[in-house]
């Protein structure tokens, strides 16, 4: 809040968080879900991305009709919906989103509507990330698609943010920190944001919410373990690095994560360090 005279003025806060897809991103939304007076987004920019008429991929054009395909969200409606959002009396409105949504159209943040957003980042070792979107995709009718692990795009629109939105340093978050000490983390993260720190953020009541449903018709099988949760399962940091030759995964996942590697290095140098 800030004194003007002698009115106090309750100042908004606007977070979005970016991330790749098994990043730990959508029990992160849950802890933040758990603060009072937040508006919270689920991926906004994926309905745009998959299913409206300017979709950047053709992943489920054969299971939907023309008609609904072009009749469908536009990154201009979700950048409109963000907007309005901010005349809803809350004290912070937070998206989380993944960066590859975006490819190609990064200008959008600068748009005047979204000015004042804190850009973030979360990310995970693709050696652990890519795996498990991998398994994920053997559980539903999608193939696994190496575009989709999402770190190149997640290291551009850092170097985007820092470059073109004037931010010397944005805030990066890796899930590994944020399982070994989710208290600490959620605080500092809160802390640099300008979102309201609860101690009890880190915990929540077990079960699905209405807005995993909006995004997947699999959603019950990609949130499986996070719908069972009450809080994040702390986890001891392992100093030694995952070794690729102890996966046993196809080729293609394999060479994923050497593509991915490189970016999520980058990115890791920059996170949070407590």
């Amino acid at each position: 809040q800030k004194q003007w005279g002698s009115i106090w003025i309750i100042m908004q806060h606007r977070v979005m968080l970016w991330t790749a897809p098994r990043c730990i991103s959508t029990a992160f939304e849950r802890s933040i879900r758990t603060l009072p007076c937040v508006r919270v987004f689920t991926e906004p920019f994926s309905s745009a991305y998959y299913f409206g008429p300017d979709r950047l991929t053709s992943r489920f054009a054969a299971d939907l009709d023309e008609i609904t395909l072009s009749n469908g969200p536009t990154f201009d409606s979700v950048v409109k919906t963000l907007h309005e959002a901010s005349a809803e009396k809350v004290e912070a409105i937070f998206s989380k989103d993944m960066a590859y949504y975006l490819i190609g159209r990064f200008e959008l943040l600068l748009r005047p509507q979204l000015s004042g957003t804190i850009h973030t980042f979360l990310i995970r070792d693709p050696r652990k990330s890519v795996p498990s979107l991998y398994r994920g995709h053997g559980k539903v009718p999608v193939e696994f698609d190496p575009k989709e692990a999402g770190f190149q795009e997640l290291h551009e629109l850092y170097c985007f943010v820092k470059e073109k939105m004037g931010c010397s340093s944005p805030v990066v978050i890796d899930a590994d920190d944020l399982l070994a000490a989710p208290d600490r983390m959620m605080e500092a993260y809160c802390s640099a944001t300008g979102l309201r720190f609860d101690p009890n953020m880190t915990k929540w009541e077990p079960g699905a919410l209405p807005e995993w449903n909006e995004m997947s018709p699999w959603s019950s099988i990609w949130f499986a373990d996070l719908s069972r949760s009450s809080g994040f399962v702390k986890k001891e940091q392992s100093h030694s690095e995952p070794s690729l030759e102890d996966l046993d995964l196809p080729q293609e996942v394999l060479q994923c994560i050497r593509h991915n590697l490189p970016f999520y290095r980058e990115l890791h140098k920059e996170r949070i360090v407590l």
